[in-house]
Formats: C-alpha cells, sequence, structure tokens
C-alpha cells in the first residue's frame, strides 16, 4: 500500500507502541520503509554548558539504536532522533522524505505534547499525505 511510513514516537515510560506498528504492518507495501520518529526538545544554550560534552550525540545514537530495535519486527525500519518542536520537525520531515502516510496516537489523558490532541489537529493541517490516528 504505502511505500513510506513515518511513526512519530515518544519514547515515555510505559508507551506502548505496539498497536502503531501492527498498523504499520498491515499498511507497508512489498518494500515499504518505516521510519520511527523521536523529536527531542531543544536544550537551552544556557543549560547546554553544564552537559557533559557529547552527550547529546550520545543520547541520539541510543535513541536512535532503541528505536530501530522497537521497529524490528518490520523490515526495513529505521530510527531517527531531531530536535524541535513535533508540530514543525514532523511535517518538514515527513515531506523532505516523500513519506507518504504517517501514523499517529491521540491519548487524550497524556499531557505530552506530541500525544496532545490540539498537537494531532495542527499535524493534520500540515501534512499532505494519508493520515492514519490511533485511539
Amino acid at each position: 500500500m504505502y511505500a513510506h511510513i513515518l511513526m512519530p514516537v515518544s519514547l515515555d515510560e510505559g508507551a506502548d507502541l505496539a498497536p502503531k506498528l501492527a498498523v504499520a504492518r498491515q499498511l507497508a507495501g512489498e518494500d515499504a520503509r518505516v521510519t520511527l520518529l523521536h523529536v527531542m526538545g531543544n536544550i537551552p544554550e544556557y543549560a547546554s554548558s553544564y552537559l557533559p560534552h557529547g552527550y547529546q550525540d550520545e543520547t541520539r545514537a541510543q535513541i536512535e539504536s532503541a528505536l530501530t530495535e522497537i521497529g524490528g519486527s518490520l523490515s526495513n525500519v529505521e530510527g531517527v532522533v531531531l530536535n524541535g518542536k513535533p508540530v514543525q520537525v514532523i511535517p518538514d520531515f515527513a515531506r523532505s522524505k516523500d513519506v507518504d502516510c504517517v501514523i499517529l496516537s491521540v491519548s487524550p489523558e497524556s499531557r505530552r505534547e506530541l500525544k496532545s490532541v490540539e498537537t494531532i489537529a495542527q499535524l493534520l493541517r500540515q501534512l499532505n499525505c494519508a493520515v492514519h490516528i490511533l485511539r
């Protein structure tokens, strides 16, 4: 069905990604690529001087590895970590990488930015591809 599926994920403790992975498996075409994207907030300039040298690069590599492992049941999966705000980063990434399907999940009781209903609404207005929303 789809050639490149984007799954924005939040690695919150206890986050259940199994439903999103199951949907991706069903929607993926024969040679489909699946990208699991985690968006990290930018570290303020004043705070970065207090972090160990290489902290961000090391953290990014660990998260990308974890994402690829999480998506291991899918073929041709990649974990990507970007910095910024999800409502800006996700549509930009989708456009630049020729994503033809985005799988989002809604959790109204969550206060996390990516899972909020308002963020989902903003993403829907900006994405130019198919969007599947899990509840």
